[in-house]
């Protein structure tokens, strides 16, 4: 549902001039809000139209944040500013991806960190435990992380006495956080996660938050911090990645038939990147290495792209499963309707965009070879030409 709402930065600041009005003085006029669900009222300061499956997803993860946190459900809706790079620094600080106020329910944001800030908008907490609610809003964002353990550097005792001072210094290591609450979730269970959301609600102290750590784990906090070291493995994987389908391959060798619609709940958009379009996202996992074959059928300007998503994980660069970005990935492919290309993969998981930048609804078809060899000849299943119903491409098999 779409509506009219106009909120100016002196209307907000007014509003909650007490805990913003510094970081809003001077702002440009906020966007008004376009978008009304369950759950959010959402302004964009794009004009490419946000589609149902964006917007879905958005209230089940408030819902899913709630259940996991032991949070009752809140009626009045949480206000979501998507904007510029530029206009996020301009309320939340520079080099920030976005930030909420508490007691305010609205938050500002950039797509990718917006699932981020909603478990900040959940939590709504006012306190200063930012070691455990970062991290708490870094796993909950569905997002994996990658923290060399072994760094000795970071001490999750010292940071749960991260002054606010400090955080705004930029003193808080995120994916340490991430990381560690991580451990923390996998050590002692999704039980741990609501006493450690009761803590955070209740302001309570670091010393507090420290003796709910050691009960919820069982040990002492050295001996929390030695288990941590040694036995969390680097990577952790994205609460989200499990969400994603997988086709068979027997489907992707006769070809996936993939439904553009930005009015149905399966479809995303923007693009991940912000440009306008649509687009779905699927795991591919590939049997073996060698050379593959994909092609694209489809209307001008549908694409699908082949993302590797751990390219660049040893530099910290961690894919977003559900909206990944090419660039993070330098052997990315992109394919356009038309084309056919024989790329060189490894056997691991890929991601596989299948977009249009267009937003009117598209039907595409995706086939692709299973690796037969790690040599650069033809795959040893070629894909032969289509014999099915040329009356074009239909819904997912």
């Amino acid at each position: 549902m779409r509506r009219s709402f106009h909120l100016g930065c002196k209307t907000l600041v007014a509003a909650t001039a007490v805990l913003v009005g510094a970081v809003l003085a001077g702002c440009q006029e906020l966007p008004e809000v376009e978008y009304e669900t369950d759950r959010l009222e959402v302004a964009t300061y794009f004009d490419a139209p946000l589609c149902r499956g964006t917007l879905d997803s958005f209230d089940e993860h408030v819902d899913r944040i709630e259940d996991m946190l032991g949070i009752g459900y809140a009626s009045q809706p949480i206000r979501v500013y998507w904007l510029s790079q530029a206009e996020i620094e301009d309320r939340c600080g520079a080099d920030r991806g976005g930030c909420f106020y508490p007691a305010t329910r609205v938050v500002f944001t950039r797509g990718q960190s917006l699932r981020h800030e909603l478990v900040h908008a959940v939590l709504d907490s006012e306190g200063e435990s930012y070691f455990v609610e970062e991290g708490m809003a870094e796993m909950l964002s569905g997002v994996g992380v990658y923290f060399d353990v072994s760094d000795a550097s970071v001490s999750p005792a010292k940071h749960l006495s991260l002054s606010r001072s400090e955080y705004r210094r930029g003193g808080l290591d995120y994916d340490a956080a991430a990381h560690f609450i991580r451990w923390v979730y996998e050590t002692a269970g999704p039980s741990a996660m609501l006493r450690l959301a009761d803590e955070i609600e209740a302001r309570s102290t670091a010393a507090e938050i420290e003796n709910t750590l050691e009960a919820v784990v069982g040990d002492p906090m050295q001996t929390i911090e030695d288990d941590y070291r040694t036995s969390a493995p680097n990577y952790y994987a994205g609460l989200a990645h499990g969400t994603l389908s997988a086709p068979s391959w027997e489907t992707l060798e006769a070809g996936l038939k993939v439904r553009l619609d930005c009015a149905a709940p399966d479809t995303f958009g923007p693009l991940p990147q912000g440009d306008a379009g649509l687009y779905r996202v699927f795991r591919i996992i590939m049997p073996s290495a060698g050379v593959s074959a994909i092609e694209v059928e489809g209307p001008e300007g549908t694409f699908v792209e082949l993302i590797d998503p751990l390219a660049r994980l040893r530099r910290g660069l961690v894919q977003d499963w559900t909206q990944p970005d090419s660039r993070y990935d330098p052997k990315a492919l992109r394919v356009y309707a038309g084309e056919r290309t024989t790329p060189v993969v490894k056997d691991r998981t890929y991601l596989l965009v299948v977009a249009s930048q267009s937003p009117e609804p598209a039907d595409v078809r995706v086939r692709i070879a299973a690796p037969a060899s790690r040599y650069d000849g033809q795959p040893h299943r070629s894909l032969e030409p289509n014999t099915e119903d040329d009356s074009g491409p239909g819904r997912d098999r």
